[in-house]
């Protein structure tokens, strides 16, 4: 026989967004706390700073090929489920030198090789049905612009 669905319940499960998994670099001179569980909250964070500072590029006029748009994508991601986060501003041109200082040294890549393959899965199926969402409202709101 199936439960009531309850407020206590729903705040139960949801803790599995508080829990953390601590993982060490340079034979345990350095660590760093992730996220185990990518909550949809954070995730829906991080999409939305991606879309304002792609918007933010085109308002500058910057060409968006000269912007590192795969990279970008995986910076936010260790800036929402990681705490090097915490230290991340949200004024791009700061992003894009940590960025840089990141992908310059190996810890860029061993962060991004650490987190879950389900929980990248996750966050994969977010940005998928987040780009359907934008191309079905781009065809809505001009879909001569979007189509030639």
């Amino acid at each position: 026989m199936a439960k009531k669905l309850t407020l206590s319940v729903i705040e139960k499960e949801n803790k599995k967004f508080l829990e953390k998994q601590r993982i060490e670099f340079d034979n345990g001179e350095y660590y760093l706390m992730l996220d185990k569980h990518f909550s949809p909250k954070k995730i829906t964070s991080l999409l939305r700073e991606f879309n304002e500072k792609i918007l933010y590029i085109r308002e500058k006029g910057i060409d968006p090929s000269d912007f590192d748009h795969v990279s970008y994508f995986w910076f936010l991601t260790i800036k929402y489920f990681t705490d090097l986060g915490e230290t991340i501003t949200d004024e791009l041109e700061q992003q894009l030198f940590i960025m840089d200082q990141l992908l310059d040294s190996n810890y860029f890549s061993q962060i991004i090789g650490t987190f879950n393959d389900e929980q990248i899965n996750t966050l994969s199926d977010y940005l998928s049905r987040y780009v359907t969402n934008m191309n079905a409202l781009l065809n809505t709101i001009a879909p001569e612009s979007v189509a030639g």
